[in-house]
């Protein structure tokens, strides 16, 4: 896998989301940000940088079952290759965020 993860973030919040962590993308050559949903428990977004605004790129249903990924109209005509290291590094990364709650306690 190419995709490298930041330590996760337990506690930071941005624009009212929860920050899961971020994680590096080599093909798409930039960190990407794996956050919460504004009204989806069980749902995970993914942005990253573009035209120097954060977008929002992606968008996982249900991570801790059978994730459904939900390309944004801009996104979803990348390679294959692309969009599947994204989508495996942002469950990486909400993944190491739920464990790293579960031990904070």
């Amino acid at each position: 896998m190419t995709a490298r993860d930041a330590a996760p973030a337990t506690d930071v919040v941005w624009g009212g989301l929860t920050v899961y962590g971020t994680f590096w993308v080599a093909t798409a050559q930039q960190v990407l940000t794996v956050t919460s949903a504004p009204t989806a428990e069980d749902t995970l977004r993914v942005w990253g940088p573009w035209r120097g605004r954060r977008t929002l790129i992606l968008t996982i249903a249900c991570p801790d079952g059978y994730p459904e990924a939900r390309w944004g109209a801009g996104w979803v005509e990348n390679p294959e290759e692309w969009r599947r290291e994204i989508e495996s590094g942002a469950l990486r990364v909400y993944d190491r965020w739920r464990s790293a709650r579960s031990c904070d306690g």
